[in-house]
């Protein structure tokens, strides 16, 4: 759905999108389920926001999932619950797996410095691969989110840049999903970086 409201090239052309949402407001105290077309609902989108990340130490522990920011899409909240009369909009959220979530982050930053060629300077690339494929729960030793406030670029979809930290020297990748919106910023670390370069 936030792919169509943005606009983005799709292979199926969009036809999968409903035409209609559900959306949840409360009127008078009680959960009232609106179904309204997809031009005119709010989207909200959930993201986990996890714990800062420890460059000092070796151990990986636990991913830590501290909280949750909303982004928003389409239509504006305030207005669509001001519009049916309501104080709230209620986002539930099933099924939120933060590891797989993690995962995917951690993959997508793997990809960008395999791209961009800087592997190869990276001592323990195969921890980070290890703890994707293979050890899920250590991830949150590679995976953590800068703290807010989270800033938005408007136009841009998503955003991720490599940078290297001073003390360990480390390569690390800030990913920032719809970034138009303003959602959180990830940080992975990639790896320890040789000492040589």
């Amino acid at each position: 759905m936030v792919r169509y409201i943005q606009n983005a090239p799709s292979r199926s052309k969009h036809e999968d999108v409903p035409k209609t949402i559900p959306v949840t407001i409360t009127l008078d105290r009680r959960e009232v389920l609106i179904q309204a077309t997809r031009d005119e609902a709010p989207i909200l989108l959930p993201f986990p926001i996890f714990a800062p990340l420890d460059y000092s130490t070796a151990k990986t522990p636990e991913l830590k999932l501290v909280g949750i920011a909303t982004g928003s899409f389409g239509a504006d909240p305030e207005a669509f619950a001001k519009q049916h009369g309501a104080k709230e909009i209620e986002l539930k959220i099933v099924n939120s797996d933060a590891i797989a979530f993690a995962r995917m982050v951690a993959k997508i930053a793997y990809g960008f410095a395999h791209a961009n060629g800087q592997l190869p300077q990276v001592k323990n690339k195969s921890a980070l691969v290890r703890a994707i494929m293979l050890e899920p729960n250590s991830i949150g030793g590679f995976v953590g989110t800068l703290p807010s406030p989270f800033k938005k670029y408007p136009g841009v979809q998503h955003r991720i840049f490599l940078r290297e930290t001073a003390a360990p020297k480390m390569l690390v990748a800030e990913i920032q999903l719809f970034a138009s919106a303003g959602a959180p910023t990830y940080v992975v670390i990639i790896g320890r970086l040789s000492e040589d370069d």
